[in-house]
C-alpha cells in the first residue's frame, strides 16, 4: 500500500488494523481499533520485538510472530475478540498537573 494523506480514514474505517510495530500502531489506537502487529526482524531501523511485546500487552494487542496466512486470519480474529483496553484521561491528567502550577 502506498501513503495516502488519508490514511486516518483507511484507520477509522477499518474493523481491524495490521501494522508493523510503527506510526500506524497510534493510529489504531486512536481510533480505537483492534490491532494486530507484525513486526519484521529484518527492519533492524525500527523498534525491537521485545518494544512490539510490551505494547501488545498495554494495549491487549495481537502479535504474530511467524507469519502464515493461517497465523494472520487467526490473529485477526483474536483481535476482534478483545476488549479495548481502558487507558488513563491523560488529557486530564495533564490538565490537572498544569492547573497545580
Amino acid at each position: 500500500m502506498t501513503h495516502s494523506a488519508k490514511f486516518h480514514e483507511l484507520v477509522a474505517g477499518a474493523d481491524v488494523v495490521v501494522t508493523h510495530f510503527g506510526a500506524t500502531i497510534l493510529e489504531a489506537l486512536v481510533y480505537k481499533k483492534p490491532t494486530v502487529v507484525v513486526p519484521n526482524p529484518e527492519w533492524t531501523r525500527t523498534a525491537g520485538i521485545e518494544d512490539a511485546r510490551h505494547y501488545v500487552k498495554k494495549v491487549n494487542a495481537v502479535l504474530i510472530s511467524e507469519i502464515t496466512l493461517r497465523n494472520l486470519l487467526n490473529a485477526i480474529e483474536e483481535a476482534k475478540s478483545r476488549e479495548y483496553p481502558k487507558l488513563p484521561d491523560g488529557a486530564s491528567k495533564l490538565a490537572d498537573l498544569i492547573m497545580k502550577l
